[in-house]
């Protein structure tokens, strides 16, 4: 399976006040296109600073973070921005949508920002994906966290990206919404080969995942095909 994000003894820390915290302890790493992986760990291992400089929204102190083979230290600041949204979704744990937009605004805010032909007709195209076609005028505070996150899967999927990012996504919803969302995500990742990488504390999506990698204070534990 060919690598879709690939990383090569990456370190970063970062300076908080006077205190120096190494966050990630020379890390590499390889996701083939159209993996299912969960980065495990404790709070404090580093796993949102792996997925935020998989993201792109962050740079390494030393060592290689490619996307689709592009070096990412190589890139300036406006191709990053493309880089991310063109090929990386990203879903929040607390779903960051736009609480003034329905469900399809929000759906096609991505698409109106690069231009794309007709966002309206994909945004709604992706909506019926995750079984919203009934709630695309509805604002966010008019659904249910599920729905909510629903409607974040489908802006992440919207712009048809090679990897998609998932940070926590079950930790605000209870334990028979997770398992509808995570089934949704399993059968995206299986329908459409989309990569997706989460950093998680649920056993359920470490359950669910095809590989599994544990993190300790900024170093890689373990990596496991499950």
């Amino acid at each position: 399976m060919p690598h879709v994000v690939k990383l090569t003894d990456v370190v970063k820390s970062y300076q908080l006040g006077k205190t120096h915290v190494p966050a990630l302890q020379g890390i590499s790493l390889e996701v083939g296109r159209g993996d299912f992986l969960a980065i495990g760990g404790p709070s404090g291992s580093g796993k949102s600073t792996l997925l935020n400089l998989i993201g792109s929204l962050d740079l390494p102190d030393s060592g290689i973070v490619s996307i689709a083979g592009q070096d990412l230290s190589q890139l300036n600041d406006n191709q990053l921005s493309a880089l991310r949204a063109k090929r990386v979704g990203f879903i929040f744990q607390s779903f960051n949508l736009i609480p003034v937009l329905t469900a399809v605004e929000n759906v096609e805010y991505p698409l109106l920002l690069s231009n794309t032909p007709n966002p309206r007709t994909r945004a709604l195209e992706v909506l019926a994906h995750v079984g919203l076609t009934e709630f695309t005028k509805h604002r966010p505070n008019e659904l249910s966290g599920g729905q909510r996150q629903r409607v974040a899967i489908a802006r992440a999927l919207v712009t048809k990206p090679d990897i998609i990012l998932a940070d926590e996504p079950t930790a605000n919803l209870d334990s028979h919404t997770s398992e509808e969302i995570l089934n949704l995500m399993l059968h995206l990742n299986q329908k459409d080969q989309a990569t997706f990488i989460f950093s998680t504390h649920d056993p359920l999506v470490m359950d669910q995942a095809r590989r599994l990698v544990r993190l300790k204070d900024g170093t890689v534990q373990e990596i496991r095909d499950l």
